[in-house]
C-alpha cells in the first residue's frame, strides 16, 4: 500500500552580500558573502516512529517521529539494569548554519582570487576514527581520553562517542590568473581576437 505517510516544514534563511572594500585604479577588491541555515520538523507521522539509514543505534542512525528533526541521530545512550541498551538522541546531521566567503582582488593585470566555506554544527558518525580505534592504531590510543578510552565508552553503551560535531572552516578554491595585453594576444592570434 503506498499514501502518504506524513508532512514535514522545513524553514530557512538565505542572504548574500557583496562590497567593494577597495576601488583604485591599480586595485581593485571584490569581497562577497552568502549565509543559509534551514531548520526541518516532521509535524505529521502517520506510522509509528522508525529507524533507517546510518549504522544501528550502535553507531547511530536516523530516527523519524513526530515534532523531531528528521535529521536526527539516534544512538544507545548506556544500558538498563537488564543490560539492555537504552535509545535516545545523541546528535543532529543539520548543521546550524553555512556561509562562504570569496574574494577577488585585481592589481594591475594580475587577479588573485579565493573562497573558503564554513560549515557550523552539523553532526557526523565518524567511523574512521571508531576504525582506528577498535584496531587500537589511533595515534591517541593510549592517552587520556583516547582510543581505548573511547572504544571502553563504546563497550559500555554510549555511541555518542562517535557521533561528532561537524563543523568545518576550508579553503576550498585558490586562482591566480594574469590577463595578457590584447597586443601581444593580438600578435600571436591575429585578427581572430578581435
Amino acid at each position: 500500500v503506498f499514501g502518504n505517510g506524513g508532512r514535514m516544514r522545513n524553514r530557512g534563511v538565505e542572504a548574500s552580500l557583496t562590497l567593494q572594500p577597495v576601488q583604485s585604479r591599480d586595485v581593485n577588491w571584490v569581497f562577497r558573502t552568502t549565509f543559509f541555515a534551514n531548520k526541518a520538523k516532521i509535524t505529521e507521522l502517520n506510522v509509528p516512529p522508525f529507524q533507517t539509514g546510518g549504522f544501528a543505534l550502535s553507531l547511530g542512525t536516523f530516527q523519524i517521529e513526530k515534532d523531531s528533526s528528521p535529521t536526527q541521530i539516534f544512538g544507545t545512550i548506556g544500558t538498563d539494569a537488564a543490560g539492555n541498551p537504552i535509545a535516545g538522541k545523541v546528535g543532529d546531521a543539520n548543521p546550524d548554519f553555512q556561509m562562504s566567503f570569496s574574494n577577488d582582488i585585481d592589481f594591475h593585470r594580475f587577479t588573485l582570487g579565493f573562497l573558503f566555506d564554513w560549515k557550523y554544527g552539523g553532526d557526523i558518525i565518524n567511523l574512521t576514527e571508531f576504525l582506528y580505534d577498535i584496531t587500537a592504531n589511533s595515534v591517541d590510543y593510549t592517552e587520556p581520553n583516547g582510543g581505548a578510552d573511547r572504544i571502553n565508552r563504546f563497550g559500555a553503551g554510549f555511541s555518542d562517542v562517535y557521533v561528532q560535531n561537524g563543523s568545518y572552516l576550508k579553503l576550498r578554491e585558490v586562482n591566480l590568473s594574469y590577463n595578457v595585453p590584447e597586443s601581444i594576444t593580438a600578435g600571436i592570434f591575429g585578427e581572430a581576437v578581435r
